[in-house]
């Protein structure tokens, strides 16, 4: 967005923030209202591509308070992302609880990692300006590459809510770790 480096260091602190500032609230979210869970995270997801789309919609240069709100909500979807291993802790046996996390984390990383690769690589397909540098274009057409994967994540989780919803009414959240 064009911004120095100054500007980007600040926006990058307000991030981790975010994190900080709402990693409690969701946990406290997360055991009042065990079987909303799904509904926070497609909450999170929503507000995640919503800003992302206005942001790389936006005529020009996106101003510096609408980046400084896209750091915000995407710095409080970290913590909901650990939502994930909330949800494999209700949906799998206690003797197959650490082979259901590690897929967990798998998933995130390899998610992660093709999201890298997809955007780096529709990247080098756009555009470049005479000096060789990308252009807008080019920036959101690549960065467009992540509503598929929020899409893909919002569809399997609007599709399993309601096993995840049976579980939370079955389990207490407190349940002790094998």
């Amino acid at each position: 967005e064009g911004t120095s480096e100054a500007t980007a260091g600040v926006l990058l602190t307000v991030m981790v923030v975010a994190v900080i500032a709402v990693a409690p609230l969701i946990g406290w979210l997360v055991t009042r209202f065990p079987a909303r869970r799904s509904d926070l995270v497609l909450g999170s997801i929503g507000a995640v591509a919503g800003l992302w789309a206005v942001v790389l919609l936006w005529p020009g240069t996106a101003p510096v308070w609408l980046l400084a709100i896209l750091v915000i909500v995407v710095g409080a979807a970290g913590p909901m992302a650990m939502i994930g291993f909330d949800f494999a802790r209700l949906a799998n046996p206690p003797h197959r609880l650490a082979s259901a996390v590690g897929m967990v984390n798998q998933g995130g990383f390899l998610a992660s990692l093709t999201i890298i690769l997809v955007v780096g690589a529709l990247l080098d397909l756009g555009s470049r300006d005479a000096d060789g540098t990308y252009t807008p274009a080019a920036f959101t057409l690549a960065l467009s590459a992540q509503f598929v994967l929020w899409g893909v994540a919002a569809l399997q989780i609007w599709r399993l809510r309601a096993q995840f919803r049976d579980e939370a009414h079955r389990q207490p959240t407190s349940a002790p770790m094998p």
